[in-house]
């Protein structure tokens, strides 16, 4: 099981498949800066500087072996004039926008908890994904479905969610986060970083990432 790092006044745990490789003891903005730090600045430029309310979820993984690097911060308690100024701050320099759907969405590591060996079973089980242009050419996000906070599952990602995705590139872009071939991902995604916004306007929860695969 991937090792979690979840920063909560409240303590939760998260079973996710972007997961955490240090830990820290307690609920810190050092610890926040510290692990946001270690990624590239293009990668994280549009993470806050503050985290605003201390009850926030952060996972951190620079494990590029598995094709599942990423940063991502999760806050509560976001109001309306909170979420409005992070919206200003992007205005529309963003390549998608749209209602988070698990099903319609391009989703990173989409099938990591199917048993298949090889690229070949995944086609066979999943035909549509790999043969459909209605994914090939949208916007990869993160897997946010495999993320659960158990003492809290209002952080968990919903339908409730606008998804903006500021950037994303293919191909292997940083050189200190180099990773093999994905095959769970179609050609000419098989390796390449997002970076994005999630909001939540009736949960008030922000959540911010920078994935690479």
């Amino acid at each position: 099981m991937n090792r979690l790092s979840l920063f909560l006044l409240i303590i939760v745990v998260c079973s996710c498949s972007i997961s955490q490789e240090e830990k820290a003891k307690l609920p810190d903005q050092r610890y926040y800066n510290e692990f946001k730090n270690q990624f590239p600045k293009v990668f994280t430029s549009h993470f806050p500087d503050t985290v605003y309310n201390p009850i926030f979820g952060l996972i951190n993984n620079k494990d590029s072996s598995d094709n599942n690097v990423g940063f991502v911060l999760i806050e509560s308690d976001a109001d309306f004039e909170r979420i409005k100024k992070i919206e200003k701050s992007f205005g529309n320099n963003f390549q998608y926008h749209g209602k988070y759907s698990f099903d319609n969405s391009f989703v990173v590591n989409r099938f990591k908890n199917i048993n298949v060996n090889n690229i070949d079973s995944l086609k066979l089980a999943v035909p549509v994904f790999f043969d459909s242009v209605k994914y090939s050419k949208n916007y990869p996000i993160p897997n946010f479905r495999d993320c659960f906070f158990s003492d809290n599952p209002d952080l968990q990602i919903d339908e409730t969610f606008e998804i903006y995705v500021l950037d994303s590139k293919k191909g292997n872009l940083y050189p200190e986060f180099i990773s093999k071939k994905n095959i769970q991902m179609p050609e000419p995604w098989d390796n390449g970083y997002s970076k994005g916004i999630a909001i939540s306007k009736k949960k008030k929860i922000v959540a911010y990432w920078g994935i690479m695969w």
